[in-house]
């Protein structure tokens, strides 16, 4: 059981709306006995803090998100880095636009 264990090994946003930031949260826990560093490579999702350290059996969260700028399914990786291990995470979301139907008919509310 590695220290890297605890790290997802992918985040789905699933459907999200385009031009509202979506916001997951990730937990990471250092497992060893010595404090470490961590780092994440991003790739288009956020994550925020993206570097840090970690003693011993602490954990942090992360906070990863993502702002879509057009309705295109997005697939991408990340690279997370805590001390000597790395893991790479796949991200997705699929963004679309927010939808509103409008009626045609009129509503009477005279009661």
């Amino acid at each position: 059981f590695g220290m890297i264990d605890n790290v997802p090994d992918k985040i789905d946003f699933g459907y999200v709306s385009v031009g509202i930031r979506a916001e997951k949260t990730i937990r990471v826990t250092n497992t060893m006995d010595r404090s470490t560093r961590f780092f994440v490579k991003p790739d288009i999702f956020e994550f925020t803090p993206q570097s840090g350290s970690l003693k011993p059996m602490e954990s942090k969260e992360i906070v990863v998100s993502y702002l879509a700028e057009r309705a295109v399914p997005v697939v991408a990786t990340a690279i997370f880095h805590l001390g000597d291990e790395h893991k790479i995470i796949k991200t997705s979301a699929i963004p679309k636009y927010p939808y509103i139907g409008l009626s045609t008919e009129k509503l009477d509310f005279e009661e």
